[in-house]
């Protein structure tokens, strides 16, 4: 089992290159460019101005994701019966990147943890950051990889 769970893999989370990185609507960038704009920041032409940065990844994955971390219930019975049985660990993996998934989503339902600047509200439907269509949440996902 030891031997198993030290093979190297990746764990990869965020918006990955798939079908779910398609944005529906007119919108000129796909979910990954609209992301980036987000998690880092960028200046609108359009409006003439920088707009604020609004991490959903890095943020709520250092901010909050470690505490989620130590509350998890690590190795269950299932656990070591699939390292028993071969599985490599990749079980024991997705449970990390689902407790990612969910950390990242409390993100969005909060705010940001109260973080995020506020959108202007006046042009939007759904008066919560980053949620007007819920595209860019939807798009997250993990990918985990024996390498």
């Amino acid at each position: 089992i030891e031997k198993r769970i030290r093979e190297p893999v990746s764990l990869k989370l965020g918006v990955l290159s798939n079908s779910k990185n398609v944005r529906k609507g007119d919108s000129k960038d796909d979910n990954a460019a609209i992301g980036a704009k987000h998690e880092f920041g960028w200046y609108s032409p359009e409006l003439n101005k920088r707009l604020p940065k609004r991490s959903f990844l890095k943020m709520p994955l250092t901010l909050a994701f470690p505490e989620a971390l130590k509350q998890m219930k690590w190795l269950e019975k299932q656990d070591i019966k699939d390292l028993y049985n071969g599985d490599s660990g990749l079980r024991f993996y997705k449970k990390i990147a689902m407790l990612a998934l969910r950390t990242i989503d409390v993100a969005f339902q909060t705010g940001g943890f109260g973080r995020w600047k506020p959108s202007n509200m006046a042009f939007k439907k759904n008066h919560q950051t980053l949620i007007e269509t819920s595209q860019l949440r939807r798009s997250i996902w993990y990918k985990v990889v024996k390498k």
